[in-house]
Parts: C-alpha cells; structure tokens; sequence
C-alpha cells in the first residue's frame, strides 16, 4: 500500500542480480524485475502453486524466469540448487552476483548454505523468512507462530538474557536429531541432570516442546537452530554483547560515563582489542546495518557532490557509503576513516571503484588528521554520535567545515524523539551511554552541535530506517 521503502535501492552494483523464492515473494520480485536498468543481468527462480498462477511480467531481455510450478512437482529450491550446482553448461552470468531469497524460513536454510558454499560474499546474500510452516500444535495456539511475531519474541528473549542455549548449540544439536536429553547432553558435553532441568526453563519460555521425553523446537526453536540465520548472529554476535551492556546500567547512571564491560570488567575499546574475532564481527554487523541506507542516502548527496569530489568519511561501515558513492560519481574519491583495516574497507569496494578509495589511520580508531581535512571538499559523518560525545562532534565539525578549504559536511544519523518512540530506539540511547558513554542524539542535540560548529544546516531528508541525512555548510559559505 505505501509502496517501496525508501532505503530499498536496488542491488545493482554487482554484475548480475538472482532472486528467488515463493508465491510470497511474487510481488517483491516482480516490482524488482520490471525496475531494473536495461541490460543488467538477472536471472528468477519463482515457485507457484498452479501454471495459472504465473505473472505475465514485464522484463528486459537481459532477465530470465524459470517458473517452479508446485502442483507439478517443482521446488524453487530445488531449480536453484541446480541452476548454482551444474558445473558444465551453467546458465548462470559470470562475474559478481547479488542474491536474495524469500519465502517458507524452513526451506531457506538449504540457500543459505548453497549461497556461502558458492563464494558469494555476505554482504552480497539477502535470505529473508517471509513465513514459517508450523505444527499442528503451534497453530491451536494461536497467530503468535507467524515469522515477524517470532522474531518480535526472540527479541524480548534477547532482552531478559536467556540466549544460553544458543550459545551452547542446543537448537542446532535437536534439529540435528539429539532429541532426547540423554542423546543433548551428549552431544553438546553437557551434565545431564543440569540439561534437563534446563530444557524445562527453555519449554517455559516456547523454545522447546516435550512430548514423552521427546525435545522437539517450537517456531522460535527452529528460527534458532540455523547457524546462518541474521538472528542468531545478532543473538550470539556483538549485538548481543550491546544488549548485555544494559547489566552495567547503573554505573553509568551514577557518573554519566561508559561502564566497564563483560566478565572482565574492561573499557569496551580494550575488550574489542583482546578479541579480533569480536571486532572482525562488529565490523561486518555495521557494514550490513549500513546496506541498508548507504544506496539512499548516496542518492541524495549525489545532488550535492561534483563528480570529481574528494570524500572523506568518517565512521563505522564507512566503507559501504563510500562504495555507493563511488559508484554513482564516476570521478570522484574517497578517503574512509573507521576501525577496519585497509584490506576490510577495500573489501566493500568494487572492484572498478577501488583505486579511487584509500583510507588513512590504522583501522583502530576515528582520528581524521587536518591532512584528511584539507584533502577533502565534502565531509561525511556517519552515526557521530555512536563513537564521539557532543563535544568532541562539535570539533570535528567545525574542523570540516572551517578549513582553508571550502567544505560541505553531511550528518547521516538516527534522530531520537524525547517521547512516543519504540521502546527499544531508547534501549539502543542506553547501550550507548553503557558501553561508549555516547548517545542516540535528539533534533535538539543536532542542531546545538551544529550552530556550536558554527555551521548551519541547509536541508535534511529521511533516508530510511529512522536514518536522517543533514546537509551541513558554513555560515559563512551559505
């Protein structure tokens, strides 16, 4: 009814585009089909119930349709696994693809695994559960099965900290067929009587169901026994780390600052330094999270940047903005300034766009010099407020923007109402001020940053996700 959302842009920065999935996933397929640019590549794989179900739908010549026709035999999984399998004669374009899949979660998990085993990068792999087939018994109880109530559920699991047994392979050892405690408790190496007197807290919670002694997963269970799955990697990852960060709440509260954090009792900088897989995962987790504004938010600096640019950006998943920009400015460059190392940031890159992407510093901090500043005409800021306190944003503002060199600076951050909003957008304002002693700023706190800079802001758009793009320039330049 209200239409694409606005962080939405098309994947069509790699060579060619797949996409499959079920009748669910008809109507997203098709609007991404029929909106492609002339020529690009792209190949659908589209199960439906009847040969009458299939959509007349109007493509360029550079995209192919295979029909997977349930009521005949055909899986949409199936034709995909064939079409990515065959060694010989493949149908599949060369080069670098994007995919996406949606459909039954179930049934997805056989992509997810043919994805990553053919070498497609995560950040070019979107596999979305549109629908969970349930049991008999999960639906007399009543619509909470349904896949966004499941995931609303785990959040709120996440929240109270009952995540441990995903920590210790629980639901992916019962999917796998340790159905019994006995049978879990030695696979996982875990004390049986403790096992089983924990599988009851887990049946409480509808994770686990037990029948006769029998474990099986619930629709929540089952969302959690794919190692693959976006949820268990925030649930396990870094993520669930923030949400944990809540635990030290009170010291924060009682100074205003940064807690120490985990077992440890660490600042969270020396935390991140002691365990590179944990940062390694932050990074990918922010480079995701940034997939989803980057190609809007780059359209709508596109109409402000020249084309032989010099773009210096600031902040976490700074790689992705830079990568959509540079796709969209053929002569432009950029200089990232974020806690990646060169070859992570040149990952994000294409491969056309690379020599003209470098980045400065040494991937442990955000410290852009005044040689970063005088290099640059266009500064961007991504989620300032996530890595720098107010005053320490006004700085690098009024660095960006009065140099020798005229500047335009850019802000891409959430905006936090005072009242009204989701709870969890204050959860998030919370985690910061736990972990970083930062914030999720107000309109208020934006605009106090900026006349302080001595800056004003010149427009700001919405660019999807609760994300907001601030156009900055000097008051003197505008």
């Amino acid at each position: 009814m209200a239409g694409p959302k606005s962080c939405a842009q098309l994947p069509t920065h790699t060579d060619w585009l797949f996409l499959a999935g079920d009748e669910t996933a008809l109507p997203a397929i098709g609007r991404c089909l029929e909106s492609l640019p002339s020529g690009h590549d792209a190949i659908a794989v589209i199960e439906v119930p009847t040969s009458a179900d299939i959509q007349d739908l109007d493509i360029p010549d550079s995209v192919h349709v295979h029909w997977a026709i349930r009521d005949q035999g055909d899986d949409f999984v199936a034709k995909t696994s064939v079409l990515f399998e065959e060694t010989a004669d493949s149908q599949l374009p060369t080069g670098e693809a994007y995919v996406w899949a949606a459909g039954e979660a179930s049934r997805l998990k056989t992509l997810r695994r043919l994805f990553k085993a053919s070498g497609i990068s995560p950040e070019h792999r979107e596999i979305t559960g549109y629908w969970r087939r349930t049991s008999q018994s999960d639906a007399k109880e009543s619509a909470s099965s349904s896949s966004n109530s499941v995931l609303h559920n785990i959040h709120d699991l996440a929240e109270l900290n009952s995540v441990f047994a995903l920590r210790l392979g629980l639901f992916q050892e019962i999917d796998a067929g340790a159905t019994t405690v006995p049978a879990l408790a030695a696979a996982t190496e875990l004390h049986e009587e403790a096992l089983r007197r924990f599988i009851r807290y887990l049946a409480a919670l509808q994770l686990v169901e037990v029948r006769e002694r029998t474990l099986a997963l619930t629709a929540m269970g089952l969302e959690l026994a794919d190692p693959d799955s976006n949820v268990v990697r925030w649930l396990s990852g870094p993520a669930h780390l923030e949400a944990m960060a809540l635990m030290r709440l009170e010291h924060s509260l009682r100074t205003g600052e940064a807690a120490p954090q985990g077992e440890r009792g660490l600042p969270w900088s020396e935390y991140v330094c002691r365990d590179p897989q944990l940062a390694a995962e932050r990074i990918e987790q922010k480079n995701m999270s940034a997939g989803w504004t980057a190609p809007s938010a780059a359209q709508t600096m596109q109409q402000h940047l020249d084309d032989t640019a010099s773009v210096l950006i600031i902040g976490q998943g700074g790689a992705v903005y830079a990568d959509e920009i540079l796709r969209r400015c053929e002569h432009a460059q950029s200089r990232v300034i974020t806690d990646a190392s060169s070859e992570a940031v040149l990952r994000e890159i294409a491969g056309a766009s690379r020599e003209r992407c470098e980045t400065s510093g040494d991937g442990t901090g955000f410290n852009p010099t005044d040689a970063d500043y005088a290099w640059a005409t266009d500064v961007v800021f991504i989620d300032p407020w996530s890595i720098f306190g107010n005053a320490e944003v006004t700085a690098q503002l009024d660095r960006a923007t009065h140099g020798d060199a005229f500047h335009r600076a850019y802000i891409l951050s959430e905006v936090l109402e005072e009242t009204g909003v989701d709870e969890h957008s204050y959860e998030e304002d919370l985690v910061r001020l736990s972990m970083f002693g930062t914030k999720v700023p107000t309109q208020e706190d934006v605009n106090a940053v900026v006349a302080d800079s001595g800056g004003l802001i010149s427009s700001a758009t919405a660019v999807g996700w609760g994300k907001h793009l601030f156009v900055l320039e000097a008051e003197a330049n505008s």
